[in-house]
């Protein structure tokens, strides 16, 4: 007992020395009267939309400090200059249905025409086996669209920094 007390000591003491908090940007947004929160932590992927552009921009988190995330060394965007933030709910169910939808749109027009083959139908593939085979993808594409949300940022959905400093807690 005593061993495995001074083992954890040890580990405590000189192992974890080093360690090192991680800030947390927070994302805290309001969706149907609930307040949610997401977090984004360095080397997440980061997808936003700027003010006054028509299109998405995805760059990697490298650091983000005094309301500033920084992509890269010298390439870094403001709190204030972000108009959307794109956010992908890794759900279980969704990417599972998502999937099974992609491959029955993808396999039912295989699955027909080989089935046309063998029973010696005339027409190999139908407007109707196409239309089936269409709502199957268009349904998987709903799917995944409903998975990702979109935030716009105002004053209930806001941006800011959590520094987990532990270091400096007892100093005014």
């Amino acid at each position: 007992m005593l061993k495995h007390l001074v083992l954890t000591v040890f580990l405590f003491l000189f192992v974890y020395q080093e360690a090192d908090s991680q800030n947390i940007l927070r994302l805290n947004y309001q969706r149907f009267g609930f307040h949610r929160k997401y977090d984004f932590h360095a080397k997440d992927v980061f997808r936003y939309k700027r003010i006054g552009s028509a299109y998405w921009a995805k760059n990697k988190i490298l650091n983000f400090r005094d309301s500033t995330i920084y992509f890269n060394e010298e390439y870094g965007i403001r709190f204030n200059e972000i108009k959307k933030i794109k956010l992908y709910t890794h759900s279980y169910h969704n990417k599972l249905f998502q999937t099974l939808f992609l491959y029955a749109g993808v396999g039912y027009p295989l699955l027909y025409s080989f089935n046309s083959l063998i029973l010696g139908y005339e027409p190999i593939i139908t407007e109707q086996a196409v239309l089936i085979s269409l709502s199957f993808l268009a349904t998987s594409y709903i799917i995944k669209q409903i998975g990702i949300k979109r935030v716009k940022l105002n004053n209930n959905n806001f941006l800011k920094i959590l520094e987990l400093d532990f270091e400096h807690l007892n100093t005014p």
